[in-house]
């Protein structure tokens, strides 16, 4: 009789099991965040902070004083991978494996790739930064980083190389791989990114070494914006 009680106990347990392995895995990719930009407002003006109480507020259309190749229409966060299966108990079950995720600012006009700085910001609960930066600097030196702050303020502010960012049409799109998360400390799965921000500067620097001012345009946001790097 105590066998057949526990026999009778396996099944519903097996089935739970199998119930949460399959829920713990995600079913599609998440759905990307865009935020959209006021557009006609890259103007060294608008909001730059260069005088308090600025006459001209943020977003306000400037045309034909704005740049195109600096103005902001968009920022998109959207997770990268690719569609797999898995066995979960007797069942081959679908589920989204997400390598990482890309960042793209799409602008008014094509980037410039020399003497700019184009930049999407955010943080995480580890990072109060964590940055995409895609540098050209005047002297013709190009990088794009991952930099990061940790909440520990002895350990400072660290920037390690990604891949390239790549320019599609007025695209620039950034790629954070597992890699790249996990080296800044974050984990896949875990990483919540929000506080999120982009800006376009002048890059002055050579080797290195200058300012990047002034700034051209700056995403328009309230930061309230939250997106879950892979989650699971």
């Amino acid at each position: 009789m105590k066998l057949r009680s526990s026999l009778l106990l396996v099944a519903p347990i097996a089935a739970m099991a199998a119930v949460s392995a399959h829920a713990a895995v995600p079913a599609k990719a998440p759905k990307p965040l865009v935020i959209t930009d006021d557009t006609g407002d890259a103007n060294l003006i608008s909001d730059q902070g260069f005088v308090s109480g600025t006459p001209i507020p943020a977003g306000t259309k400037t045309d034909p004083a704005s740049a195109a190749q600096f103005d902001i229409k968009s920022v998109t966060v959207a997770a990268t991978g690719n569609m797999a299966t898995k066995k979960v108990g007797r069942k081959t079950v679908k589920y989204f494996n997400c390598t990482g995720y890309t960042a793209t600012m799409e602008l008014g006009a094509a980037p410039l790739a020399q003497g700019t700085l184009y930049r999407i910001q955010a943080s995480t609960p580890l990072h109060p930064t964590y940055w995409l930066e895609w540098s050209n600097e005047a002297s013709g030196t190009s990088q794009t980083t991952l930099r990061f702050t940790d909440e520990a303020a002895t350990l400072g502010t660290t920037s390690i190389p990604i891949a390239a960012a790549k320019v599609v049409g007025t695209k620039i799109v950034f790629t954070v791989t597992s890699g790249n998360i996990k080296a800044s400390g974050e984990k896949l799965g875990k990483a919540i990114l929000s506080g999120f921000g982009a800006d376009v500067r002048n890059n002055l620097k050579a080797q290195g070494t200058g300012a990047t001012v002034p700034m051209w345009d700056q995403l328009k946001t309230d930061g309230s914006q939250a997106w879950k790097v892979c989650p699971v």
